[in-house]
């Protein structure tokens, strides 16, 4: 009777185990609030050769002119557009700064012949403390990011929240720092954020590899809120 009885029980659990419910891992997910997008600020380049600085809209070099797409996409610090996104992740508040960037290659890059002009998206997390900090500009803010996201090949909103919690659960090594300067005359001047090594000391880099003194990108403080006015 108890060998019976045995196998009963083995059986029950046996069936337990395989009966299981299927349940799927918790997602981050994209909540209606996000910003209007800022498109539009002045690149400025201080030229040491000569002793001018130079200006470009939404680029940052020391050629004149280079506010087209061939050139900008030459330039490393460049933008088309600038948004952010809330994210909901086990009932934390992130929030996702998206820029559009101009980039580009070479189709034959032994002879540099063929430039293509391709686009990018690059995204930047922010927990709720550091996104608080863009809301009170006065002299630096240096707001830091969790971690950096390429969602240039995404092509839906899953796709990107899947690239979204690859990052959030490997622990990173660096931290990218988002430089913004309210400048004596009340406008907003503000590099893209910068890639940083060896978190536990940041605040000693403070002055680079962003320098006020040599380039950024300013406009007005109604302006660059843009990317702050969140709503539905």
């Amino acid at each position: 009777m108890k060998k019976v009885f045995f196998i009963l029980l083995s059986l029950i659990l046996t069936f337990n185990l395989f009966s299981q419910a299927r349940v799927n891992a918790e997602r981050p997910v994209f909540l209606q609030e996000e910003s209007y997008t800022l498109t539009e600020a002045v690149g400025w380049r201080y030229y040491k050769s000569i002793g001018e600085w130079i200006s470009n809209n939404n680029v940052i070099t020391v050629s004149k002119n280079s506010s087209g797409s061939v050139a900008a996409s030459q330039a490393l610090d460049n933008f088309k557009s600038m948004q952010i996104r809330t994210i909901s992740y086990q009932n934390v508040r992130y929030y996702l700064l998206i820029i559009n960037k101009w980039r580009g290659y070479w189709r034959y890059p032994n002879i540099k012949e063929d430039w293509i002009v391709t686009n990018a998206f690059e995204g930047y997390i922010f927990s709720a403390n550091e996104y608080d900090k863009l809301k009170n500009i006065e002299g630096l803010i240096t707001p830091v990011a969790l971690a950096n996201v390429d969602l240039t090949y995404c092509r839906n909103d899953n796709e990107r929240l899947d690239k979204i919690i690859e990052v959030l659960l490997r622990p990173s090594t660096v931290v990218y720092i988002f430089p913004i300067l309210k400048s004596e005359e009340g406008n907003i001047r503000f590099n893209l954020p910068n890639m940083v090594s060896n978190p536990s000391n940041r605040n000693s880099y403070y002055g680079y590899p962003f320098n006020f003194d040599e380039s950024y990108f300013e406009t007005d403080l109604d302006n660059f809120n843009r990317i702050l006015y969140l709503g539905f």
